[in-house]
């Protein structure tokens, strides 16, 4: 969209093609193009006029994000300590934590860890002794 005193223009600049197909002959051709456009949009996403760092959980998406930076970094980020990563991390709600899938990373990519401890910082840490208001149509806050 473009405002000006003129007027306002609209256009579209990109639209799926819901005919368009992919078609590949192995599992691993598909896994290939994919690492290939993947590693072009974290390639995109890196330009900075500071450092890089990563927000990684131990998801998928977080951990492949953070494997391609660290390629595409090594070289740099190797001589001072590795790619920082910021993870949670939570010694009391255990279900939260992911540090066991991020120590995976960590062990094999050239990585500087940086966990934010927040079991005190848990926004439904005291839910039980939140109100409960039985007239609602649900009573979970």
């Amino acid at each position: 969209m473009q405002v000006s005193r003129q007027g306002i223009r609209q256009w579209r600049y990109w639209q799926v093609d819901p005919e368009k197909q992919v078609i590949h002959k192995s599992d691993e051709a598909y896994a290939e193009q994919l690492t290939e456009i993947l590693t072009g949009c974290v390639r995109d996403r890196l330009r900075s006029t500071g450092p890089i760092a990563v927000s990684m959980s131990g998801g998928l998406d977080s951990t492949s994000v953070t494997a391609i930076t660290s390629r595409l970094l090594s070289t740099a980020q190797a001589q001072h300590g590795g790619l920082p990563v910021y993870s949670y991390a939570f010694d009391e709600i255990t279900s939260c934590d992911e540090r066991a899938y991020i120590s995976h990373m960590v062990s094999d990519y050239p990585l500087s860890p940086n966990y934010v401890f927040c079991d005190q910082e848990w926004t439904l840490r005291d839910l039980q002794s939140w109100p409960v208001y039985l007239e609602y149509p649900t009573n979970d806050p």
